[in-house]
């Protein structure tokens, strides 16, 4: 499978996902604590990024994946990192907000493409304090984010729901990877 193909698939995987998140949205509060676990297994396995997040001025940043019905809003500077999901409708008040789909917020994060060609081609959108979210795209540059490997390490370590979740994703996309019969 050439690299083509592998992005090919890469999407298809996202879209896929929206589309089941999006026809059958779980609470957010659901989703929030899944992802505060992810969050905190990442930031474990990236300590760097972890510093990094604390010493940013004190902020909120709105990552609003526009494909699904969520929003996340990080807290960064003194103190532990935060985050609250909610649903897109009820995004509590933010100082920044980065917009697109969740391909390119995931490609974003793990420095597969260039922030600037993302939002330059309108795939990516940001709004206020717009040096907040330069200082995290070069922090998640460094920090050298696979967000797949960082995902299922959490999921390794989390209870049994977590476990079956990473073993369903893991049977969809062996199925997806499989040559027809």
């Amino acid at each position: 499978m050439d690299l083509s193909e592998r992005r090919e698939l890469r999407q298809t995987l996202f879209q896929f996902a929206a589309a089941a998140i999006s026809a059958a949205p779980p609470p957010a509060r659901i989703v929030e604590f899944g992802l505060g676990r992810a969050a905190a297994a990442l930031l474990h396995r990236h300590p760097d990024l972890a510093k990094g997040l604390r010493a940013l001025p004190a902020t909120r940043i709105a990552i609003d994946p526009t494909d699904l019905p969520y929003s996340v809003t990080i807290h960064v500077g003194a103190g532990p990192v935060r985050l609250r999901v909610s649903r897109t409708a009820t995004t509590p008040p933010a100082d920044a907000k980065i917009s697109g789909t969740i391909a390119a917020l995931t490609d974003l994060a793990e420095g597969r493409v260039d922030g600037d060609a993302l939002f330059f081609s309108r795939l990516l959108a940001i709004e206020g304090k717009t040096e907040v979210v330069v200082e995290l795209r070069n922090m998640l540059e460094r920090a050298e984010i696979a967000v797949g490997p960082d995902l299922l390490a959490a999921c390794a370590a989390a209870p049994g729901p977590a476990r079956r979740l990473r073993r369903m994703a893991a049977n969809l996309v062996a199925a997806r990877l499989s040559p027809a019969p």
